[in-house]
């Protein structure tokens, strides 16, 4: 199976239809992911309304 096709089945994404700073009290999976790709590719990557995150969520490989 190609990478890109295990990717698509094993993973989630969400849609923020408000600005970031508007979920500043709701905590969400989409919201954790928003943020942190602010923290890794910058601020100005997550301003304006409809971002779109896409993400894995694994408990693999623990003590690594």
């Amino acid at each position: 199976m190609p990478d890109e096709d295990l990717v698509e089945l094993i993973s989630e994404s969400k849609n923020l239809s408000k600005d970031l700073s508007e979920y500043d009290l709701i905590k969400g999976v989409g919201i954790t992911a928003a943020k942190r790709m602010g923290e890794l590719f910058g601020e100005d990557m997550i301003k304006g309304k409809g971002i779109n995150t896409k993400f894995i969520i694994a408990n693999k490989p623990i003590g690594s």
